[in-house]
């Protein structure tokens, strides 16, 4: 093992004193001995564009991905979102709409691929209209042939509107807990009319050894979920460290 012992290392130049070349580091890098210090001066930029980083602490919100909408289709799935990485998510939707008007929207849990759904869900959902022209709860317990978790109840198809919502997911991978839920957001109600904020509380029926909570499904009490190229389905995982 050879050993080098210099002061400063600088690209080379050409003979107008432009650099031509960077300094890089070949075979398996370079080591920083335990007890060592790589101290990066106050203004520089590190590029890892493309690479691959590991060992570095990772705390707070992750993006994990983001599935966009632009045309009318049956559902909006989000497919292998939730995993072992992390035991809390967030989901965070934008303009998600029916075509069909005054409609309910649900949201499901499913296996990996979504070839199973889960249908046993207790939730309970709270409406209140801005202009106070309604004001209601509703709420479902049930062990099987549920739509699902309701996101907004006879909500409007204009595209001026859509689900506007953030939910938080509690433990969707573990086997054996069940999957809760909590979260809040915005939707057009045209029975209430006038903007209507929505809260929602709940939890899968069962612990989730028969199906685990691994994606998602979006759907329409009646008819298709509407396309436009502002909704999207984001999801992002709560980082512990």
């Amino acid at each position: 093992m050879s050993e080098l012992k210099v002061d400063t290392i600088s690209e080379r130049t050409a003979a107008n004193g432009v650099a031509v070349d960077g300094v890089t580091i070949k075979d398996s890098g370079l080591t920083i001995p335990s007890g060592g210090t790589l101290d990066i001066a106050s203004g520089a930029t590190i590029d890892a564009t493309g690479a691959t980083i590991t060992g570095f602490p990772q705390g707070g919100l992750q993006h994990i991905t983001t599935v966009t909408n632009t045309s009318a289709a049956s559902s909006i799935d989000v497919a292998g979102c939730f995993t072992s990485t992390y035991k809390k998510y967030r989901v965070v939707m934008n303009k998600v709409s029916p075509v069909t008007n005054t409609t309910h929207v649900y949201l499901n849990f499913g296996n990996s691929d979504l070839s199973t759904i889960e249908d046993a869900y207790q939730w309970a959902l709270s409406m209140y209209a801005a202009g106070f022209s309604a004001e209601n709860q509703y709420s479902e317990n049930v062990a099987s042939g549920s739509s699902g978790i309701r996101l907004a109840t006879d909500m409007a198809n204009s595209t001026n509107y859509g689900v506007c919502m953030s939910i938080d997911i509690y433990q969707p991978y573990a086997s054996d807990v069940m999957t809760a839920f909590a979260g809040h957001g915005w939707a057009f109600n045209n029975s209430g009319n006038y903007a209507n904020t929505y809260m929602i509380i709940g939890n899968t029926m069962a612990s989730d050894s028969a199906v685990r909570s691994e994606s998602l499904r979006i759907t329409a009490q009646t008819g298709n979920m509407a396309g436009h190229a502002e909704t999207s389905v984001s999801v992002y995982g709560y980082a512990e460290s």
